[in-house]
């Protein structure tokens, strides 16, 4: 007679067991998706980033008219940052599909522009640096044409 599972003697909680194991193993590797959840996920990705700096290119519009409650252009500008870096995470997590690689390159280098402009654009304006405001604006505006102009050409 072979060794008890787990000390649990075949039962279907110890065969359970080594299912939900083997399918949270699985559930845990990095997925190589097919080429059109690929494509879709990289469109995707960029209309939520390019959503998250035209965001931060209003609030510091906004911001610097005194159009916004005290603290809101803080909290705006957090929200903005973080929804942009949860959808770059996401998808630099994703495996590309080998007919993708080359366009990955460029996918990332525009998300890791995309993440620094953000991350400058809270700094200054939880510093209340509104100076800066105009030149970061143009910059998140050219960060959302490169984007949409990326978008446009992928296959």
């Amino acid at each position: 007679m072979p060794p008890p599972l787990l000390g649990l003697r075949g039962s279907r909680f110890g065969l359970g067991l080594v299912v939900a194991l083997s399918l949270l193993l699985l559930g845990c590797a990095q997925g190589r998706p097919d080429v059109a959840d690929w494509d879709a996920e990289t469109r995707q990705t960029l209309r939520t980033v390019e959503s998250e700096l035209a965001t931060m290119a209003l609030v510091l519009e906004q911001d610097g008219a005194d159009r916004l409650p005290g603290g809101y252009a803080v909290v705006a500008a957090v929200s903005a940052e973080e929804g942009a870096s949860t959808a770059s995470s996401r998808l630099s997590a994703l495996q590309p599909p080998v007919a993708r690689e080359e366009g990955y390159a460029a996918v990332t280098d525009l998300l890791d522009r995309a993440d620094a402009v953000l991350a400058q654009a809270r700094i200054v304006v939880t510093r209340g640096d509104r100076a800066e405001y105009s030149a970061l604006v143009r910059r998140l505006d050219r960060v959302v044409r490169a984007s949409a102009d990326l978008r446009e050409r992928l296959p």
